[in-house]
């Protein structure tokens, strides 16, 4: 094994393969999904790391990627196998849908259609592409409520706390 000089953070990865920074980050979560000594976490403080792959980590996860897409139904079953994130999987899918619906526009325009007949298939793939992005807006709009509602947990917790710890704190002086 040759040593290793460099490596690049999750993010740059992800512009590279041009690929959803946090699916990239689901992925390498379990060192286990890439050859051990490919994913290097880079402390950058005392609770802070960055993960970042070597050239190695960056081909495999790139080919494990190009498999998975070989048809509709590998794809869904590696998302549903490698992401634990629902709503980042709703996101993967109707981003990933969108592409294929600006890849269909554009093969339709090399066909021999009537220009009538391509007018009512550019409108079907309008209104497509409007639900995905009302998809993405409701996944959002989800994620959100799910931060807000651990939040709330969070702070009825530390309240509790603090209740519970007031008397014995008084009772020290």
């Amino acid at each position: 094994m040759a040593t290793v000089t460099y490596v690049r953070t999750i993010k740059f990865v992800a512009e590279i393969l041009e690929e959803d920074p946090e699916l990239l980050q689901a992925i390498v979560s379990n060192d286990d999904n890439l050859s051990y000594g490919s994913i290097i976490s880079v402390y950058t403080g005392d609770d802070e790391s960055v993960t970042a792959l070597t050239d190695d980590g960056m081909d495999e996860l790139e080919q494990m990627l190009k498999d998975a897409r070989r048809t509709s139904q590998e794809w869904n079953d590696f998302l549903d196998s490698f992401v634990d994130d629902e709503l980042l999987i709703a996101r993967i899918k109707s981003k990933i849908s969108a592409v294929a619906i600006g890849r269909l526009q554009s093969k339709l325009l090399g066909e021999n259609i009537s220009s009538r007949k391509l007018g009512v298939i550019f409108e079907s793939i309008r209104d497509l592409r409007d639900n995905v992005a009302h998809a993405n807006t409701i996944a959002e709009t989800e994620r959100e409520e799910m931060i807000v509602s651990q939040t709330v947990r969070d702070i009825a917790t530390c309240r509790g706390l603090i209740k519970n710890a007031a008397p014995r704190l008084a009772n020290r002086k």
